[in-house]
């Protein structure tokens, strides 16, 4: 496995990409509020995006495409941010300092954190597909003026670390339909200039709104139940991205049960527990909020969404359409 090992004095990102830059050789250049970083090794390529939205909020959207698996290893001195992870594709492992537990990040899959101190942690990329990583990082002084007061105190408890020089908090949590909604809108910015930087602030919120809504909806619930184990939980989120990627011709309950080889009652029981939902209930709602995104990116007939979002009859399709948002397909299209 290749290595890349980074420090970083500053927590101020322009100076840390001159670090990188001085370290790793990377090229970076500044257009506006974006900066772009990219980096080419015999291990492969890497690219990163960083957006200036406003002061204590930005943007980053990093790819990895390996040859070889490679671990990066990055140390930031007095670094202090919340930050929303989202990966989007490939797949990684994260080991903070000091932890016993590593965090998997794949596409079905997001990570909320609050990062105080020395910062060091190990991400281990591979090399089956690219990896594509969104990340919005709040500064703690702009996440207490926007974030209400009842939502400052959420407890991101999947892992804890506090140490002489640091303290870091996160939390693992579903990539939900509408945080893929808009997560898509991001990569596919459809404005410029002044107009992009606004959509993109806007979109960014909106996906800390969802995450901490998220994050507030798992502590009213009920503890998972003690029987569903770390393997149960895991083949609960492949069973998701099984059916997420075959919408168009999704697998039964049973043979989803036998793909992800776990009992199917564990897997109602465990889509319920992780999901908040019904296996269906989370095929359904993925749905919907994929044919609201083709009806205002793409030039498809309402027939072409449907097919395109698994439904036979279109008739069906628009009565679906309207329970979820309240607008026929045909209504929401001619708002667009």
């Amino acid at each position: 496995m290749a290595s890349l090992a980074i420090a970083f004095s500053t927590a101020n990102f322009h100076e840390m990409l001159a670090e990188a830059q001085q370290q790793t050789g990377a090229s970076y250049l500044r257009q506006s509020a974006d900066t772009l970083c990219s980096l080419e090794r015999d291990f492969g390529s890497l690219s990163i995006r960083h957006t200036h939205l406003r002061a204590g909020l930005s943007l980053r959207i990093q790819k990895w495409t390996l040859k070889e698996p490679l671990s990066v290893i990055t140390s930031t001195q007095n670094y202090a941010a919340y930050e929303f992870n989202f990966c989007l594709s490939g797949e990684f492992r994260s080991l903070f300092q000091s932890a016993t537990r590593e965090i998997v990040a794949r596409p079905a899959n997001s990570f909320t954190s609050s990062l105080k101190g020395n910062i060091d942690v190990v991400n281990e990329y591979g090399t089956k597909s690219p990896v594509l990583v969104l990340t919005i990082s709040l500064s703690p002084a702009l996440f207490e003026e926007i974030v209400p007061e009842a939502l400052q105190d959420i407890q991101l408890n999947n892992i804890f670390i506090q140490t002489d020089h640091s303290e870091i908090s996160g939390t693992l949590g579903a990539t939900t339909p509408a945080m893929l909604t808009a997560l898509q809108q991001i990569l596919h910015c459809p404005h410029q200039g002044a107009i992009k930087r606004l959509y993109l602030e806007s979109k960014a919120l909106e996906l800390i709104a969802l995450k901490l809504s998220q994050i507030k909806q798992a502590h009213s619930q009920k503890p998972l139940d003690t029987r569903l184990k770390a393997d149960d939980i895991q083949r609960i989120y492949m069973a998701k991205e099984i059916l997420l990627r075959e919408i168009e011709q999704p697998p039964s309950i049973v043979d989803l049960a036998k793909r992800v080889k776990i009992n199917d009652c564990k897997l109602k029981q465990g889509f319920r527990q992780v999901f908040g939902t019904t296996v269906f209930g989370c095929l359904s709602q993925h749905r919907m909020e994929r044919a609201k995104q083709l009806l205002e990116t793409q030039d498809f007939r309402v027939a072409q969404v449907a097919q395109a979002v698994g439904y036979a009859n279109p008739s069906k399709f628009s009565a679906a359409f309207k329970r979820q948002f309240g607008f026929t397909p045909k209504a929401y299209k001619s708002l667009q």
